[in-house]
Formats: structure tokens, sequence, C-alpha cells
């Protein structure tokens, strides 16, 4: 027989580390539940961020329209009118100096 097996400090020993593994496991158990749900309101939390980054980029796609717009009426139609502006109308024709 061994004799340290019947020692009780090593008994008492024992039943404090089963007593810590038990709280352990325990402590481990709740944090996982804890972990399983926690993940719903991050998943909530994404596709809230998710739909927030769809609502961007509908307004960038639009802001990106109506600046192509401007840029078009800018240099395009801005600039036929500084060519009219050269111009001069004699008999019906249009001259350029």
């Amino acid at each position: 027989m061994n004799l340290n097996s019947l020692d009780p400090i090593s008994i008492h020993q024992k039943q404090q580390q089963t007593h810590r593994n038990q709280i352990l496991s325990l402590i481990m158990k709740k944090q996982l539940k804890r972990v399983k749900n926690d993940n719903l309101p991050k998943y909530r939390l994404f596709s809230e961020a998710s739909e927030e980054i769809r609502r961007f980029e509908k307004r960038f796609f639009i802001f990106l329209i109506i600046l192509a717009a401007l840029l078009y009426i800018l240099f395009v139609k801005v600039n036929c009118l500084a060519q009219l502006s050269c111009c001069q109308l004699q008999g019906g024709f249009v001259r350029r100096y």
C-alpha cells in the first residue's frame, strides 16, 4: 500500500484539486454559454452595420450620378456656350473670328 494515498494532507489536497476542477469546469461551461449567447448580438450588429453600408453605397452612387451630371453640364454645355460667345451671327450664318 502506498502511504501517501492514506495521508490526510494528500487526501485533502486531492479533494481541493477536484473541487477546483469542478469549479473551473462550471466556469468554463458558463463562459461557453455566454459566448454562444453573445454571438447573436454580434450578428445583429453586423447586419445593422451591413445595412448602413448599403445605405451609404446608395447615397454615394446617387452622389456620383449628380457629380457626373454637373461635370457634363460644366464641360460640355458651358463649353458650347463659350464657343457661341466667341462667334458672331452675321446674315444667319455663324462666323468665328
